[in-house]
């Protein structure tokens, strides 16, 4: 029988580098040799032997090789363990040994939000309640497809102003501690902006107490006990 010798392969980075404790999402390895050979050219087909390695967990996981450069594996799920080096083997014995860390998180969960309404406009600053809200540096609210950036004020809230909108109707608010990596959703309802047109009476005594009757538009779009008159 025939015994084939490859070149070492070796993991250059791998991204992203966390994820959530789940599992489930895609890793991406780039480095060099990840396919030494070529099956369609009659040499040694390695598909079924070739696996990403979480050391510390003591798990395989299926690896996929697009070229000798890149190859892309899914994250199993881990409670225990917080970070482990990632590996990668081609006859599913020897593997590299780069210490390329990956790390797993508590994703966050999400509370409420407060207001969880605001006008098309935007522009509406909210607060978000949830947990595990960790200081990533680079945290972001989505309001259906629009991303912005949020303030990270604890470990259970944040805060996020609301981007403007073409149209009415509800949309998801998601969180990101980590880029591509998406919370649970919540409702976030967008209705259309009320516009003032005329006030009647235009001035009263200082007592205060006078009668206005204000025209304009969009004013029961949210139903009569939602609304409210603010002087500024």
């Amino acid at each position: 029988m025939d015994f084939w010798y490859y070149n070492d392969p070796q993991v250059t980075f791998i991204d992203p580098d966390t994820g959530p404790e789940k599992g489930g999402n895609i890793v991406t390895l780039r480095g060099e040799n990840f396919k030494p050979f070529h099956p369609e050219m009659g040499e040694l087909d390695i598909t079924n032997s070739t696996f990403c390695y979480f050391v510390q967990l003591g798990q395989y996981s299926k690896a996929t090789v697009y070229n000798t450069t890149r190859a892309t594996c899914k994250a199993p799920e881990e409670y225990y363990f917080k970070e482990t080096f990632l590996e990668i083997t081609l006859n599913a014995v020897d593997r590299t040994q780069d210490e390329n860390e990956y790390h797993y998180y508590k994703p966050p969960f999400l509370f409420d939000a407060e207001p969880n309404q605001g006008p098309t406009r935007g522009g509406t600053k909210v607060k978000v309640a949830g947990s595990n809200f960790s200081d990533s540096g680079n945290i972001t609210c989505r309001f259906g497809e629009t991303t912005v950036p949020a303030t990270r004020i604890s470990n259970s809230e944040i805060t996020c102003i609301s981007p403007k909108t073409g149209k009415p109707g509800e949309v998801d608010l998601v969180i990101q501690v980590f880029a591509g990596l998406d919370s649970a959703s919540i409702n976030f309802l967008y209705y259309m902006s009320p516009e003032v047109r005329n006030v009647s009476p235009s001035c009263g005594p200082l007592s205060g107490f006078t009668q206005l009757a204000i025209k304009g538009e969009h004013f029961l779009d949210l139903g009569r006990d939602q609304l409210m008159c603010a002087f500024k």
